[in-house]
């Protein structure tokens, strides 16, 4: 079964990838998912192209305006819910994301809701407050849940949702990843960089801000641990 072409630059995750595939092709795909898995391993990622996937007039052309608004995070039919202080994700910001997903969709057939509970920041309150939305499935509404582990999710969010496990990336693609940012980097460095990184792309992205002498300072600890 080919993987459409909005799904190719999803690395390291082929098997979620044919799985939302085939549910999609075959007409089965839930309205409320649940994508779990470690930090940037494109769990948010693959929300965005499925988004695409859903919205655009070609299914994922990646040029269109719709395609661009997506990437761009400023689709209106794609609202994201995320914490916006170290307190998490408030009740109140719960309740005005589900009045906007109760909006009909203003340029597609799909409103998107994306929540982000990456930190496991929606509390409990936060979570049976979506349940009523949970409870009434509709063709028109999607609604995705980004976590790093479901034990941070109530067992009846669980239990009315698709779960989708992402796998750390595989080191090989860690290694051609941090190739490509540090062009001049050695093998040794590109070794540390992927034990860094421990599977996440992410990682490897935010070594990009630091010099390599940073690098290996958050190596040290590890050093000093395995000689005691």
């Amino acid at each position: 079964m080919r993987i459409p072409r909005v799904f190719e630059t999803i690395q390291g995750q082929e098997r979620v990838t044919a799985q939302i595939w085939q549910a999609y092709s075959q007409n089965r795909l839930p309205s409320r998912c649940i994508f779990f898995g470690q930090e940037g391993c494109g769990k948010f990622l693959l929300a965005k192209k499925l988004s695409q996937l859903l919205l655009c007039k070609e299914h994922g052309c990646e040029h269109c305006q719709y395609c661009k608004w997506i990437q761009n995070d400023n689709h209106p039919d794609i609202k994201i819910l995320s914490a916006s202080s170290a307190q998490g994700i408030s009740t109140d910001a719960v309740k005005s994301f589900l009045q906007e997903m109760q909006l009909q969709p203003m340029y597609g057939n799909y409103r998107i809701g994306i929540i982000l509970h990456e930190d496991g920041n929606l509390n409990h309150f936060g979570q049976n407050a979506l349940l009523k939305t949970l409870e009434e499935p509709s063709e028109h509404r999607m609604l995705i849940i980004i976590a790093q582990s479901v034990s941070t999710l109530l067992d009846t969010i669980l239990s009315r949702c698709m779960t989708l496990q992402f796998q750390p990336i595989d080191d090989e693609l860690i290694r051609k990843k941090a190739s490509q940012i540090f062009p001049k980097s050695d093998e040794d460095t590109l070794s540390t960089i992927v034990l860094l990184s421990q599977g996440s792309f992410q990682r490897v992205l935010d070594f990009e801000e630091k010099s390599f002498r940073q690098i290996i300072s958050q190596l040290r600890p590890w050093f000093i641990e395995l000689k005691e």
